[in-house]
């Protein structure tokens, strides 16, 4: 199972998601990465494909920050 389908699949049971929320699932799930900032990194990577294969719309907020609605 890809980082995007574990993502996608604890998504679906919350309506709002951002940086954070997607890496504490990441991680609930066994996704590690070497560092912080690695792991921001494939957070937002896995929300962007997310948003890109239309699961999630992402809404720009102060400070360059990005929340993801579930779609329908």
């Amino acid at each position: 199972m890809t980082q995007r389908d574990l993502l996608e699949k604890v998504i679906r049971s919350r309506d709002t998601w951002d940086t954070a929320s997607a890496k504490t699932a990441l991680r609930d799930a066994g996704v590690t990465a070497t560092s912080e900032r690695g792991s921001d990194m494939q957070a937002r990577k896995a929300l962007r494909k997310l948003q890109k294969a239309g699961v999630l719309l992402g809404t720009r907020g102060p400070g360059n920050t990005v929340t993801y609605r579930l779609v329908g």
